[in-house]
Order: C-alpha cells, then sequence, then structure tokens
C-alpha cells in the first residue's frame, strides 16, 4: 500500500509539474518565431493589402490563413493555461494531504474529509443555481448591457458580484 502511495506521489509532486514546466519551457523559446509568423511579415503583418497586382481574393486568403493562424496559437495558449492550472491545485491539494501527517494540522484535513460528501453536495446545487442565474442575467439583460451580452461574460459578472 505504501509503495502505492509513494508512486502517486511521485507522479503528482514530479512527473506531472516537470512535463508542464518543459513543455511550457519549450513553448516560450519557439514563441518569438511563431509569433512573427502568425502575425509578423509572414502572417497578418505581410498581407499585401497596397498592392494592385495581387488579387483582392489572394489578399483575403492569405488574411485569414493568418487569422487562423493566431487563433491557433491562442488556443494553444489557453490549453497550457488550464493545463497550469491544474497542475497548482493538484500540487496544493497534495500539500493539504500532506499536513495530516502533524496531528494539529491533521484536524483540519479529517475535517475537510468528514465534510467531503456534504460539500460535495453544496457545489451540485450552488452550481445548479448559479448557472439558473446567469441564464436569467443574460436573457433579461443580455440585449442592453456588455457584461451580460455572452453566458461566459454573465458567469463572470455574477461572480464578481458574489464577491
Amino acid at each position: 500500500v505504501n509503495l502505492k502511495f509513494l508512486l502517486v506521489d511521485v507522479v503528482v509532486m514530479v512527473v506531472i509539474p516537470v512535463t508542464y514546466l518543459s513543455t511550457r519551457i519549450v513553448q516560450l523559446k519557439a514563441s518569438s518565431g511563431i509569433m512573427n509568423s502568425a502575425i509578423g511579415e509572414e502572417g497578418l503583418g505581410g498581407v499585401p493589402w497596397a498592392s494592385t497586382s495581387i488579387p483582392l481574393d489572394a489578399k483575403m486568403d492569405a488574411f485569414f490563413e493568418g487569422l487562423e493562424e493566431l487563433q491557433t496559437r491562442i488556443d494553444a495558449e489557453q490549453r497550457m493555461e488550464i493545463y497550469g492550472f491544474l497542475v497548482a491545485v493538484l500540487l496544493l491539494l497534495r500539500m493539504v494531504l500532506a499536513t495530516k501527517a502533524h496531528p494539529r494540522t491533521a484536524v483540519l484535513v479529517r475535517t475537510i474529509m468528514a465534510a467531503a460528501d456534504d460539500l460535495w453536495h453544496f457545489m451540485l446545487l450552488f452550481m445548479m443555481l448559479f448557472t439558473g442565474f446567469a441564464a436569467i442575467a443574460h436573457v433579461s439583460f443580455g440585449m442592453r448591457k456588455d457584461e451580460f451580452h455572452e453566458l461566459s461574460t454573465t458567469f463572470e459578472t455574477l461572480f464578481d458580484m458574489m464577491l
């Protein structure tokens, strides 16, 4: 049993963070060339709008190809941001669980473990109600207020209001 927990600890505390950091470092090193190809002379910035010898369709095709490349890069960056967030949450949870080795801090861990079922059901109910209120706000105010125009911004606005 202890070997199993050791293996989980090694994966959570070493393998996942090292994988994230190594992937992130490679991405950051390549980002200047990638951004140049997406928005520089090779991408959006290189579309020859002033040229009269190139047809408008070719210019628009080049523009939309560059725009698609930029959107691909933005999507990859967002995925890495989510991955980094999940790694941080995983490490935080592992550190909280590690505190149960000390008798005084173990009280906190035992309390959370005892309340886990009730907390889970509270979160389910809270998310259902929050989603319902977000839908109502979006439908009611979406046409008049920018904060409620899209459902994602409605969630952000309601969360800010709640805080």
